[in-house]
């Protein structure tokens, strides 16, 4: 079983890299290998539309700073294999409706969901705050290089579109291996 670190950063201190075992990418948001749009959400999709035919078995994605979200990510990173097939790494496992209430209100889920979904939207989500999530190969391949371009294509206007804190809900449904 191999595993990839895929990391959005921007300016945060990635020198915490030098304690993985695994391999890894930092896509640089800042001054290098990316443009800086689309938060942390533009930078995973990147990462599979560029990689789909030759992803790894296990993929984590992260934000350059892990641990305001996840104190043990080191660890998570470097544990033998993802405990399912999808995992959300977060010490703040939340619900919200379809409006991003109560936490952040403002969201429209609801819109971003008719595009990419054919079944109706629920009026609840639950999710872990900060994005930091693993999931198998299978799981990301369920859905087609083009469902994925087609995301990647909705974060690609601003460097913080509001899509970005809606991808962040939607994760456990992207990778969910059967909403159509």
């Amino acid at each position: 079983m191999n595993r990839l670190i895929v990391i959005a950063k921007f300016k945060e201190d990635v020198s915490w890299v030098k304690d993985l075992t695994v391999d890894f990418v930092c896509y640089n948001k800042l001054n290098g290998s990316l443009p800086n749009v689309g938060r942390e959400a533009h930078t995973y999709l990147h990462h599979i539309v560029q990689n789909y035919n030759i992803l790894y078995d296990e993929m984590i994605f992260t934000q350059g700073n892990p641990f305001d979200h996840c104190d043990s990510f080191i660890d998570v990173a470097n544990t033998d294999t993802l405990a399912s097939e999808f995992v959300v790494f977060s010490k703040w496992i939340v619900d919200c409706d379809e409006f991003g209430a109560p936490n952040h209100r403002g969201l429209d889920i609801k819109s971003v969901w008719t595009k990419l979904f054919s079944i109706e939207c629920p009026k609840t989500f639950r999710f872990g705050s900060g994005a930091t999530l693993g999931v198998k190969k299978n799981r990301i391949l369920f859905r087609s290089k083009e469902f994925y371009i087609k995301c990647l294509k909705m974060l690609e206007y601003a460097t913080d579109p509001i899509e970005g804190y809606i991808f962040e809900r939607l994760w456990p449904t992207i990778f969910d291996g059967k909403t159509i």
